[in-house]
């Protein structure tokens, strides 16, 4: 059986709602300095949040029917400054700015063209809406299920170092 694009566009949405409503019931209750051998808890989730601001800055103007202002870099170089940008914000303010953020995120991507390019930063490989949101939720299921496991193990390390 087919699958519409109305069923893809709802299972995406969905994928990318349960993977942040499973990283911020993780977060409430992990260590931040828990460590998954790259990250701490709370460096993870400063770029999560990071991320889910990039994405929502990019669909905006997509929305817009502007070009979106990418930025440059490699990933782990995003990533380094994510950590660096909010690497004093408390735990609970990270997790307000997911959720705002995953909520607009939800309603901006739900006025798409699904079949359009959804960049990602400059130079980055194209992709579609619905590649980008099962992309995003991805992202976010495989950093939990890694502090996950740090966590069964019992790794932290401290980030004020």
């Amino acid at each position: 059986m087919m699958v519409g694009h109305a069923e893809k566009r709802a299972r995406a949405l969905r994928a990318l709602q349960e993977a942040v409503d499973e990283a911020v019931a993780f977060f409430q209750d992990a260590n931040a300095n828990l460590f998954d051998g790259y990250q701490t808890a709370h460096e993870v989730l400063a770029h999560l949040v990071f991320w889910q601001c990039e994405h929502l800055t990019i669909a905006q103007a997509l929305a817009a029917g502007q070009m979106p202002d990418l930025r440059e870099g490699s990933l782990a170089e995003l990533n380094r400054c994510a950590c660096e940008e909010l690497r004093s914000e408390p735990v609970d303010a990270l997790l307000s700015r997911l959720t705002a953020r995953q909520a607009a995120l939800d309603e901006t991507l739900r006025g798409l063209d699904w079949e359009q390019d959804f960049p990602l930063k400059q130079g980055g490989r194209p992709s579609t809406v619905e590649d980008r949101v099962f992309g995003l939720a991805t992202h976010i299921r495989q950093h939990v299920m890694q502090l996950r496991r740090a966590a069964y193990t019992k790794q932290v390390r401290s980030t004020l170092n």
